[in-house]
């Protein structure tokens, strides 16, 4: 068939391996607090690790895995941005009455 779907292909990782390699790169982020938002720390961190649990493709698996998590901090950031210049817009002060 010309149409069919392919399987997907699993990385073989469990919930329980997923949620201990975040709390894993958490404290490496943590330990290293003199690096501005952790920058190359939590995504070395990221391809080491997905490296040692033996997924295919770790770098370029890595690499992805960061920048949407990256993305998503860009995002909060922007929506923060956007709520303190955007309330200090509208914010005016009363004019005083005679």
């Amino acid at each position: 068939m010309a149409g069919a779907r392919q399987p997907r292909r699993r990385a073989g990782v469990s919930r329980r391996s997923c949620a201990r390699f975040e709390v894993v790169l958490a404290m490496l982020r943590a330990a290293a607090f003199m690096v501005p938002s952790g920058l190359g720390v939590q995504d070395a961190g990221y391809v080491a690790l997905l490296g040692a649990l033996g997924v295919p493709g770790a770098v370029t698996v890595g690499a992805a895995f960061v920048l949407i998590k990256r993305a998503k901090e860009i995002v909060w950031i922007a929506l923060g941005l956007l709520v303190f210049f955007g309330g200090r817009v509208v914010y005016r002060e009363a004019p005083e009455r005679a």
